[in-house]
């Protein structure tokens, strides 16, 4: 990763990740960009140099790539597993709401329907 440029989406837990991977690792440069879409453009175009890199989450990555042909990128690899939640403002939503939302969601998630949505769009469900 000496003297690269690393394109990544951010600020998001992606970007940190990377950040936290590369402490240590001197003339690296984290450029980041607020577009998942730019990125892949900014990428196509050498913005990230003549052997460029991006990280990006691979369900964004593969749904970009799948709707346009025109990115010619391949994957590098695997840098870390994120996991990623769903957060409530205790001031906005009352413990009632909450507890309605967690009800619904583990009946549709028993259900299969929160599977078969995800399915429709190419993402695997969390395990739990």
């Amino acid at each position: 990763m000496h003297g690269k440029v690393i394109g990544v989406y951010g600020p998001s837990g992606t970007s940190f990740v990377l950040g936290e991977l590369l402490k240590g690792v001197k003339d690296v440069q984290i450029q980041m960009t607020t577009n998942n879409e730019r990125l892949m453009l900014m990428l196509n175009a050498g913005r990230f140099g003549r052997d460029g890199l991006v990280v990006l989450n691979s369900d964004v990555a593969r749904h970009l790539t799948t709707h346009n042909a025109s990115y010619r990128v391949r994957r590098a690899g695997h840098l870390a597993e994120i996991s990623y939640g769903i957060g409530f403002s205790r001031k906005k939503v009352s413990q009632a709401q909450f507890a309605a939302f967690a009800q619904g969601l583990r009946q549709l998630t028993e259900q299969g329907r929160i599977a078969a949505i995800l399915q429709t769009h190419g993402l695997k469900p969390a395990e739990h």
